[in-house]
């Protein structure tokens, strides 16, 4: 999940050269609906800092009521209380590599 056009275009295109197929969600509620609608989900990869009213931790914390085995990888590029928040999750600080999004993954899964 990213709000950011860019940004997410350039994920999705690095997560496909990785083999991973792709949904994106440009907001909580999207996400969601994603996620009840599929049959199998490797990974959930979010932003924290979302519109909407619902962050990506929040998204993260619906998402393993619902699949308590999902792998979570958030990421932000914002404050050092939003790192703190998602210490249960692994966190990926923007801006990322390629390398950086790679090594996070395989860290993961």
């Amino acid at each position: 999940m990213e709000d950011d056009v860019n940004l997410a275009q350039v994920c999705k295109d690095m997560l496909e050269m990785m083999g991973f197929q792709v949904t994106l969600a440009h907001d909580a509620t999207s996400a969601m609906q994603s996620l009840n609608q599929l049959l199998h989900v490797d990974l959930l990869f979010s932003d924290i800092r979302m519109p909407g009213g619902t962050s990506g931790l929040e998204l993260a914390n619906r998402a393993r009521q619902r699949l308590p085995e999902l792998p979570v990888l958030l990421t932000t590029g914002f404050s050092e209380a939003q790192r703190r928040e998602a210490l249960i999750y692994p966190l990926l600080n923007k801006p990322y590599t390629y390398e950086s999004l790679s090594r996070a993954l395989q860290e993961l899964l």
